[in-house]
């Protein structure tokens, strides 16, 4: 069992993946935004964050930015849709870049999101 924080914007697609996570034994935070997201962060230890790379108030980008000035952040893993707006190459950009354990693109298989968690989980 992990410490999971999922920030999404999406509500649908945060409830399809807190309930995934939930079935596998996972207590799950939930968040709306990035910046709701590291109030929660702030106060509380997580094992993984899962973030949406695109959302309001503040992306996934400028929370990792954040989280990497912290000193042994968790693993982070990346999910977006990317609305036709990311390269080919961006998961590869967003692990060696920014150090994120994987970088998943909406829509998400529900077995391969949870055996990446494992992995990620396992770093």
């Amino acid at each position: 069992m992990a410490e999971i924080i999922l920030i999404d914007d999406d509500e649908n697609m945060r409830k399809t993946l807190a309930d995934c996570l939930d079935s596998a034994g996972h207590v799950v935070d939930q968040a709306e935004n990035g910046k709701a997201g590291l109030q929660l962060i702030e106060n509380a230890a997580y094992d993984l964050i899962i973030m949406d790379v695109f959302m309001p108030e503040m992306d996934g980008i400028e929370l990792i930015q954040l989280l990497q000035k912290i000193d042994s952040p968790p693993p982070i893993i990346t999910i977006s849709g990317g609305g036709g707006l990311l390269p080919p190459s961006w998961s590869t950009k967003l692990t060696e870049v920014y150090g994120v354990a994987a970088a998943l693109t909406k829509p998400i298989d529900m077995a391969y999101f949870l055996n990446t968690v494992e992995q990620a989980l396992k770093r």
